[in-house]
């Protein structure tokens, strides 16, 4: 047994427990390293339940396992646990490590049962099916998504219809009204915004650009002195809006199409409305 598969197990109590839990979908995993490599898995809940009442109120955990390379690669990840289905599982709570409480998460150990009724369950069921959503000029209707927490829509940015994510309140996660606020205040001066995120962009990455288009296949073969830099002006009008996400804290993310200068990548900038612009990235 690998140290980091030790240290990661070390983390839950050695008590099994068997409760019921209400699933969501399956996120994905996070590699331990070591040798042999080790994958945790993680996939939220909507609710967990003895046989009597409602557990974890007031922090919902989520569970996780562990994968070996062989095992990540495959649909099941081990326990083929679908969303939005009710399983008996035998589990082990996590200890309280620093800020985190103990239980914020739930290692599984085995699946006793798929598929199961309880009534308080499946009225948690039901309440996550109801659609919770909201109108706000110049983006309509905003659609929560409650497995990420963000309601999801669509607006127009200085010409270019993009996709909008809200995060929801921290005092209620059926609202948005901070990141609302936000929101209006951008698309009041999207104009403005606009340019100025794609110039910054331009400035940050314009010279990484032209060393991505220097190791394309298009010029290969030929000499770094024959191939056109990308300057910041191409750069900057290169870029197309495809989504912003804005935060509940007043900060915000835009995300741009990079017209294929980093092969099909997103570029990313982030602010807020006091310091505007602070840093960006390539990513995806």
């Amino acid at each position: 047994m690998s140290q980091e598969k030790i240290n990661f197990e070390n983390r839950y109590d050695t008590q099994e427990k068997e409760i019921f839990v209400l699933t969501m979908r399956y996120l994905g995993a996070g590699l331990l390293g070591g040798a042999p490599r080790y994958w945790s898995a993680q996939q939220p809940v909507i609710a967990c339940a003895n046989k009597d009442s409602l557990l974890y109120q007031e922090h919902i955990p989520y569970l996780t396992w562990l994968m070996t390379d062989e095992e990540c690669n495959t649909k099941e990840k081990i326990f083929d646990l679908q969303p939005q289905t009710i399983y008996r599982l035998k589990v082990r709570e996590s200890l309280a490590i620093g800020h985190l409480p103990r239980a914020h998460s739930l290692l599984v150990v085995d699946v006793l049962q798929r598929n199961c009724h309880h009534p308080m369950l499946e009225k948690e069921l039901e309440i996550f099916r109801n659609p919770v959503s909201f109108f706000l000029e110049g983006f309509g209707e905003m659609t929560l998504d409650k497995e990420f927490n963000m309601f999801c829509g669509k607006t127009l940015w200085n010409g270019f219809e993009c996709s909008v994510f809200f995060d929801t309140d921290d005092d209620n996660e059926n609202t948005a009204k901070e990141a609302s606020k936000t929101a209006c205040s951008l698309l009041a001066d999207c104009k403005n915004w606009d340019e100025k995120a794609r110039k910054y962009a331009a400035h940050l990455f314009a010279e990484d650009a032209t060393e991505w288009k220097m190791d394309s296949d298009e010029f290969a073969g030929v000499d770094c002195k024959d191939i056109p830099p990308i300057s910041e002006e191409e750069f900057a009008n290169r870029l197309t809006i495809s989504e912003i996400c804005i935060s509940n804290d007043g900060s915000f993310q835009f995300y741009y199409d990079d017209d294929d200068m980093f092969w099909g990548h997103v570029v990313i900038v982030r602010g807020d409305l006091e310091t505007g612009l602070e840093g960006g990235e390539i990513a995806g």
